[in-house]
């Protein structure tokens, strides 16, 4: 179901271990999975087509659904994400 980002999976997978992972909660809502956490679609979503931001090794940011989410790499080497809405979503832009 819609459109695939294999970059942005192929960025994922390479950091964190593991390929995000794509379904839906108890109560139908879309979700991603990704490094332990759960993104929960806010907007309607396309299931492969997250977009994500390398800041360095440590720190990315996915934005997919509706909602940013930024990870960040523990001294241990676990993943933590701290998710809000995106408050761009369905917004206009002019680029100049």
């Amino acid at each position: 179901m819609g459109e695939a980002n294999p970059e942005a999976y192929a960025i994922i997978e390479n950091l964190v271990g593991e390929a995000p992972r794509n379904g839906r909660t108890p109560d139908g809502q879309q979700c991603l999975h990704i490094a332990g956490s759960i993104l929960v679609a806010t907007e309607f979503a396309l299931w492969g087509d997250p977009s994500v931001w390398q800041h360095d090794e440590n720190l990315f940011t996915v934005t997919w659904g509706g909602r940013v989410a930024r990870f960040t790499r523990g001294p241990d080497g676990t993943w933590s994400a701290s998710a809000s809405r995106n408050p761009l979503e369905g917004k206009a832009r002019w680029v100049t």
